[in-house]
C-alpha cells in the first residue's frame, strides 16, 4: 500500500489518499501516523480517498480494531468528522460495513462516492444535505 496525506491548518481538513492494495493493518497505520503528526490538530476534519485503491483486504477483525484504535486516539482527534471516498462497489460495501462498526465512535462517519458531496459535508455539516453512496 501507498499512502499520502495532506494536513490543511486553514481548512482544519486532512486528505488522505491510498494506491494499491490496502489492509486493515496498512489503514491502522495510516491513521497513528495522521494523528501523531505533529501538524495535526484536535477537531481536524479528514477525508480518506480510497478511490485509487486496486484491492482492499479486510476482515471482521480489521474493523473492530480500527474502531478500537478510533477511541484510542479520541482525545488527539477531536470532534471533527471523518468522510470516506471510494469509487469501486465493494469498496463501497466494505466503507458501510465499517461505518456500522463504528456508528458508537466519538467522531460521525460518512461514506461518498463523489469528492464534492464529501468535501460539502464535511465543511457545511449542518446545513448540508449530503447523498451519502448507495
Amino acid at each position: 500500500m501507498a499512502y499520502t496525506y495532506c494536513i490543511a491548518p486553514a481548512d482544519r481538513l486532512a486528505h488522505l489518499t491510498f494506491t494499491g492494495t490496502v489492509t486493515g493493518h496498512e489503514l491502522g497505520r495510516a491513521l497513528t501516523a495522521l494523528y501523531e503528526d505533529l501538524d495535526w490538530r484536535a477537531g481536524y476534519n479528514t477525508l480518506w480517498d480510497f478511490r485509487a485503491i486496486r484491492q482492499l483486504l479486510l476482515d471482521p477483525r480489521d474493523f473492530q480494531a480500527l474502531a478500537r484504535l478510533d477511541f484510542a486516539f479520541m482525545d488527539r482527534a477531536g470532534a471533527g468528522r471523518d468522510a470516506l471516498l471510494a469509487a469501486r462497489s465493494l469498496d463501497l460495501a466494505m466503507g458501510r460495513l465499517f461505518i456500522h462498526a463504528a456508528r458508537n465512535a466519538p467522531r460521525p462517519s460518512a461514506l461518498f462516492d463523489a469528492e464534492p458531496d464529501a468535501r460539502a459535508w464535511l465543511t457545511q455539516a449542518e446545513r448540508y444535505a449530503y447523498r451519502m453512496a448507495a
